[in-house]
């Protein structure tokens, strides 16, 4: 007898005479409490979810339905880390900060390398969190990214779609997830790894950012392993533009400059060669799409990038190409007057325009006297920036020193240069000195051909 066939015929009868007793079962049985199962209890979506509203609506359009990616605002924290402390964002913030990443990373990436790209490596998922993610290390978290399938972002309830350091906060994290998905899709030439091998360590926390400079690093983040170094790296490249970037590694040492170097013509080439992306391109779309939300300003940082808090414009004629004639004139107008008061011949060697504090400058004139003593006298004035950041300078005080009362009516046809104008500043580019440095320039409004640049400094 075959032992398999018996067994499948008893167990064939077992199941028969079970379903007769069930059958049995549910005939004899009867709920005593009228439990009727609600089948509408089922349906969650009707049941538990909240209405969709113009937000969802708006997140639907711009995310879900070209890009299938879900943005998560509501609150739910078996999405997070449930041994911290959090709070949910702030529903107004939401649209808000959508629109700025839209802007500022699909937008560019779609123009550039095309939606079908795009929608292949962008992750799925967006989890919005609106506090901060503090760390036990004294740091805190900005953002975090899950296989390149989910990112979460922190502190929306700090966003601020005008503020220029917030978008550069909230945007860095994007670019340097986006690019963690791309070197995991296909890595990046173990070439990088190669050229700061000793320096990568896991106490970069106690690393500040010009010790990360010196070392051939972009930040100090860039130092705990390959990976993050590659992607700070396109990270930056990508947030400041070309020329944010170059001031930035301009003012690095040699050695350190030389290393970035390096590691900058390896981002443009695994963008050309893996990704067929034209890197300078896609910089130059980030750069502006950042610019069109948040523009560059005087106030905080000078309106001269994010790389350095530049604080002076040193406008020195014999140190400088040539200058706008009609600022010129004003200029040689203030020097004749300075030579001409009480007959001392003084002669003027520079002017600056030092930004010492929010909403105050002073305006320097450097001088030599007939007896060949140099000397430095200040005249102070507030600063006025509207939300198109014109700048409008009012006259509050002179420097302590006898000497700046004296010469006040020689050099009042620069003081009514600046007190005359309403300004706005901007780059002027030159690029001769092989590393891209650039002079900063104050535009006046009321008369363009009069505006001056000059040389930047920090104080």
């Amino acid at each position: 007898m075959d032992l398999k066939r018996t067994m499948c015929k008893i167990n064939n009868y077992k199941v028969a005479w079970l379903i007769a007793f069930a059958i049995v079962m549910m005939g004899s049985c009867k709920d005593p409490y009228n439990h009727d199962l609600d089948l509408s209890k089922l349906d969650y979506a009707k049941s538990d979810m909240p209405s969709p509203t113009t937000l969802d609506e708006w997140l639907l359009n711009n995310y879900t339905y070209p890009y299938n990616i879900d943005v998560k605002y509501r609150w739910d924290g078996s999405e997070l880390e449930v041994n911290k402390t959090l709070v949910p964002p702030m529903v107004d913030k939401v649209q808000s900060l959508m629109n700025v990443i839209s802007d500022t990373w699909i937008e560019p990436y779609v123009e550039e390398a095309g939606d079908a790209f795009f929608k292949k490596f962008a992750p799925k998922q967006f989890v919005l969190v609106g506090s901060r993610n503090y760390n036990f290390n004294g740091t805190f978290t900005q953002g975090t990214a899950e296989g390149g399938r989910k990112i979460v972002l922190y502190s929306l309830n700090m966003f601020e779609d005008t503020d220029r350091e917030s978008v550069l906060d909230q945007m860095h994290v994007i670019h340097h997830e986006f690019a963690h998905i791309l070197h995991q899709n296909i890595l990046y030439p173990n070439e990088f790894k190669t050229i700061t091998p000793s320096a990568y360590t896991a106490d970069w926390t106690n690393i500040s950012k010009a010790v990360a400079h010196e070392r051939g690093f972009i930040s100090p983040y860039a130092m705990s392993a390959p990976d993050e170094d590659f992607v700070e790296m396109i990270s930056f490249m990508l947030i400041y533009g070309h020329r944010g970037f170059e001031r930035m590694i301009c003012n690095m040492p040699a050695e350190g400059q030389a290393k970035v170097r390096q590691k900058q013509q390896i981002v443009i080439n695994y963008f050309t060669n893996v990704y067929k992306i034209d890197f300078s391109s896609l910089q130059n779309k980030t750069e502006a799409a950042i610019d069109a939300h948040a523009p560059k300003s005087l106030i905080g940082e000078l309106g001269f990038g994010g790389a350095q808090n530049f604080n002076v414009i040193n406008i020195d004629p014999t140190l400088l190409p040539p200058l706008p004639a009609g600022f010129m004139t004003i200029y040689n107008n203030t020097a004749n007057g300075l030579a001409s008061v009480d007959g001392a011949g003084r002669v003027l060697d520079n002017i600056q325009l030092r930004f010492v504090g929010q909403g105050l400058m002073f305006l320097q004139f450097t001088y030599h006297t007939g007896n060949g003593n140099l000397v430095m006298d200040n005249f102070y004035f507030g600063i006025e920036e509207n939300e198109n950041h014109i700048l409008t300078f009012s006259p509050i005080g002179i420097g302590g020193d006898e000497n700046s009362k004296i010469i006040e009516s020689g050099v009042q046809p620069m003081l009514d240069y600046i007190t005359g104008n309403t300004f706005f500043l901007d780059w002027i580019p030159n690029d001769s000195a092989g590393c891209v440095f650039d002079f900063g320039g104050i535009y006046p409004q009321e008369t363009p051909g009069a505006f001056s640049f000059g040389t930047l400094e920090v104080e």
